[in-house]
């Protein structure tokens, strides 16, 4: 995507623009400033860098690669069980409160 800078966003951070523009977090985005996958004019700035009037912000953000995980049955031996649970989760039983 290519956004040109009007003069509602002039002075703006590079990396509070495209955040506003994305939905994405400033620390995500970070990277892709860094390695010119987000640029100005086609030049690599740093996040900070002030947005001036008819400045072409691109934005090349990759998709997320699907991460099908997958459950598998596999068969374990229970090592170790306790007959009787304690009630709370932070180790004290009802009758110590």
């Amino acid at each position: 995507m290519i956004y040109e800078i009007d003069s509602s966003d002039v002075g703006a951070r590079l990396d509070i623009f495209v955040a506003d523009k994305t939905s994405r977090t400033r620390s995500f985005l970070k990277k892709y400033i860094e390695d010119g996958s987000i640029n100005v004019c086609g030049a690599i700035v740093k996040a900070g860098y002030k947005l001036k009037l008819g400045d072409k912000v691109q934005v090349n953000i990759p998709e997320p690669q699907s991460t099908d995980i997958l459950a598998e049955d596999i068969p374990l031996d229970i090592v170790y069980q306790e007959v009787e649970p304690k009630k709370s989760f932070f180790g004290l039983c009802e009758d110590e409160q």
